[in-house]
């Protein structure tokens, strides 16, 4: 337990991207192990959304920051793992941090029994749902299933059960199309559903999704 404490510690210390939480100090004190971060007043996505609903601008500019943070991610070898509302934090400027680099995915499906389980599979691949480690494919998707939340309201799929949500991700027909659930430019929704593809081959490199939906957001202007 403590060599994975510190080896996501080391992981996350090792990017260097404005929208990272960084991880100034790290170690074992006392049989105690630390992490000293970056001080960052802002809120999980997800409890912010409880209160407060994104509009599409909003959203749409949180998705942009995301997507740049995983696109020096993956650049640099890297992988987050497990993106979803709670792994992304925002301050009252709208300014993103991601947090909770290597976390294992698989959590919310092993324990099934945890509270929101469910929910937080619906932002798990389906190739995580089939037991394989997660990579940057993944990640990219976690993102079209974040915008696809923040967008509509609800995640694209849901159910009782992390097996329920992942068993729906895993079936070879398409996610439900975003812009059968709102009215935003087609070039929003197309973007989200690249981003949702059921083929790791046919998603979009982080880059490339980043470059999009900052195209996609000048069109809310």
């Amino acid at each position: 337990l403590t060599e994975r404490f510190l080896a996501r510690a080391r992981r996350v210390s090792g990017f260097n991207n404005p929208k990272i939480l960084r991880a100034f100090e790290l170690g074992t004190e006392a049989l105690l192990n630390f992490t000293a971060w970056e001080k960052f007043d802002g809120r999980s996505l997800r409890r912010l959304t409880q209160t407060t609903p994104l509009g599409p601008r909003s959203a749409m500019l949180v998705l942009v920051q995301v997507a740049e943070a995983l696109r020096d991610v993956h650049f640099e070898g890297g992988c987050h793992g497990r993106l979803n509302p709670s792994t992304v934090l925002v301050d009252d400027e709208g300014s993103v941090k991601l947090v909770g680099f290597g976390l294992d995915p698989r959590g919310p499906v092993t324990g099934s029994a945890l509270p929101n389980a469910a929910w937080q599979a619906a932002f798990c691949a389906p190739e995580i749902g089939r037991g394989l480690d997660p990579e940057p494919p993944a990640d990219v998707y976690a993102l079209g299933a974040l915008g696809y939340c923040l967008l509509s309201g609800a995640p694209p799929y849901s159910g009782k059960t992390a097996v329920e949500v992942l068993r729906q991700a895993a079936d070879p027909e398409p996610v439900p199309a975003l812009g059968d659930k709102v009215e935003l430019p087609a070039e929003i929704t197309a973007l989200i559903d690249d981003l949702l593809s059921k083929s790791v081959a046919e998603r979009p490199e982080a880059r490339t999704a980043r470059d999009r939906l900052e195209a996609a957001f000048r069109l809310l202007d």
